[in-house]
Parts: C-alpha cells; sequence; structure tokens
C-alpha cells in the first residue's frame, strides 16, 4: 500500500516545481521583451531603417522564445511550454511595436534637455541668419553625437534649429537625415519625409537622389 503522506508530498512537491517553472516562464517572457524593447530603443535614429531595426528587435524575441521551448521540452512541461511561447510572443510583438511606433518619439520626448537647448542656439542670432556648430559628444533625442546643429532666426516662418547626423568625426553633415526644432508655424514641412515626434521636434529623411537634401521637406527646389 502506498503511504498516503508520501504520495501528497510528492504531488505537493510537484506542484510546486510546475508553479516554479511557470513563474520563470512568465518572468523571462517579460525580460525578453524588456531587452528587445531596449534595444530597438537603442538602435532607432533619424534616416535608420525602421524595418530593419523591427527585424533585430524580432529576431531577439525569436531566439528567446527559442530558448525557452528547448528549456520545457520535458512531456511534464507541456502547458508551461504553451504559457511560455504565448507569453514571449505577445511582449515580443509589442517590442517590435514600441520600436516601430514609440521608441523615437519616447526618446525625444525623454530628453528633457533638447528644448531649452534649442532655445539657447537661437539667442543672439541676426534675423535671417544661419549659425553651425559641430557637437562631438553626447545626443539630442535619438540622435547621438557626432552631429551638426544649425540655427535659423526667421521673422515670418518661426525660428528652426537643425540637427544633421554625421557619418563620422571628420566628415561633413548629413542634409539628408536628422532632426528638427520650430519654434513657431511648422506648416513648412512636408509629410513625406518628416515625421513628428513630440511637441516642437520633428524628425526628417530626405532623398539622397535630390540636389538638396533638407530643403525637399521644407518645400524648397
Amino acid at each position: 500500500m502506498v503511504d498516503t503522506q508520501t504520495l501528497e508530498a510528492v504531488v505537493g512537491d510537484q506542484g510546486r516545481r510546475q508553479v516554479g517553472r511557470v513563474v520563470i516562464a512568465g518572468l523571462s517572457a517579460v525580460a525578453i521583451g524588456l531587452v528587445a524593447g531596449y534595444v530597438g530603443w537603442m538602435l532607432v535614429t533619424p534616416g535608420a531603417s525602421l524595418v530593419l531595426t523591427c527585424i533585430i528587435v524580432a529576431a531577439i524575441s525569436l531566439v528567446g522564445l527559442l530558448i525557452g521551448w528547448r528549456w520545457l521540452r520535458s512531456p511534464g512541461d507541456r502547458t508551461t511550454r504553451r504559457l511560455s511561447v504565448t507569453a514571449t510572443a505577445i511582449f515580443g510583438i509589442a517590442a517590435v511595436w514600441w520600436t516601430y511606433a514609440f521608441a523615437m518619439p519616447a526618446a525625444m520626448a525623454w530628453d528633457t534637455a533638447a528644448t531649452p537647448q534649442a532655445q539657447r542656439a537661437l539667442i543672439g542670432i541676426p534675423v535671417d541668419k544661419t549659425q553651425c556648430i559641430a557637437v562631438m559628444n553626447g545626443s539630442v533625442g535619438p540622435l547621438r553625437a557626432p552631429y551638426n546643429r544649425c540655427a535659423t532666426s526667421a521673422s515670418l516662418a518661426g525660428s528652426v534649429v537643425y540637427y544633421y547626423a554625421m557619418s563620422g568625426p571628420r566628415t561633413d553633415a548629413d542634409p539628408y537625415r536628422g532632426l528638427v526644432f520650430t519654434e513657431g508655424p511648422a506648416s513648412g514641412l512636408l509629410d513625406e519625409c518628416v515625421r513628428h515626434l513630440t511637441g516642437d521636434w520633428y524628425a526628417f529623411t530626405a532623398d539622397p537622389s535630390g540636389l538638396t537634401g533638407y530643403d525637399q521637406c521644407l518645400g524648397g527646389p
């Protein structure tokens, strides 16, 4: 005859192990989603391919899913395996969506020093004049140094500060991608190459085959 107390102890031990595996599977799914979302947040930048970045984020989630699948490969873990796969897939999809739709605006919104910095750049510039400087360290929103900052004081259209990405510390600014801060009307910014991020901030990506770069985004020739 099987000892009832022994049987209850075995069942209880198996139940605790199952609960522990479920908790670990759930926490692992959350961790994978957070890591994938953080990678997406770090990779997004004006002009970079959002599709490629989202593929990288999805690949991280897929690797985590496969690791969890192999870890929970015993027959007794079928329920936990389904939970792990479902949770990882949900958090992976959320990470991809976050990267595509929210990572760049969030990076801009969280940089609380960006707007005061842009406003200070406009101080002392004569009307209809532009001053540019190269910034070799730091970042502004999703754009990391090196970059060129050009401040233009305008009497009618509103003052503008451009942040042009640079491909290297000794190269010229890239006129085809960067950030725009507008102090006044933003009606001159074309929707096809400018994305509103937050407040007075926009990201722009112009067509490299054109001759004027950022002028295309401003409705120029």
